[in-house]
């Protein structure tokens, strides 16, 4: 095969594994829904009522727990308090069997807070994206 054919034949296949190679940013992570803010997150180690700086109206996205003791667990409650956690508020619960384990819980849709974010926290420490 002559060296011009050759040129053109590796021209041709670089073109065409060019979208397989190259990585979409987009899809890297950086700014989640229309607003420019960073992803940011806040992290609880002992039951928390009115957790940061949320309120009604503030989205939340997920969830992390990293065990401290057997048996971790943060459950996290749409309620200003911890007095007025109910089954009804749960908004959800993230657990561990085992010290040193962690796990990550993102929802496919932020969880919109209808009055405050209050953590229950049990041998953990929970983190709280949003």
């Amino acid at each position: 095969m002559k060296h011009g054919m050759r040129l053109i034949l590796a021209a041709a296949l670089a073109l065409c594994l060019a979208p397989f190679v190259k990585a979409d940013w987009g899809s890297q992570g950086g700014h989640i829904g229309p607003k420019t803010d960073a992803l940011r997150s806040v992290t609880v180690t002992v039951d928390t009522n009115s957790v940061g700086e949320f309120g009604a109206g503030s989205a939340l996205l997920g969830m992390k727990i990293l065990g401290t003791a057997a048996s971790a667990a943060c459950a996290y409650y749409d309620a200003a308090n911890s007095g007025g956690n109910t089954n009804a508020n749960l908004i959800d619960e993230i657990t561990e069997a085992t010290s040193g384990a962690g796990s990550v819980q993102l929802w496919p849709k932020p969880f919109v807070l209808g009055t405050d974010l209050t953590i229950d926290v049990t041998t953990a420490t929970c983190i709280t994206y949003f």
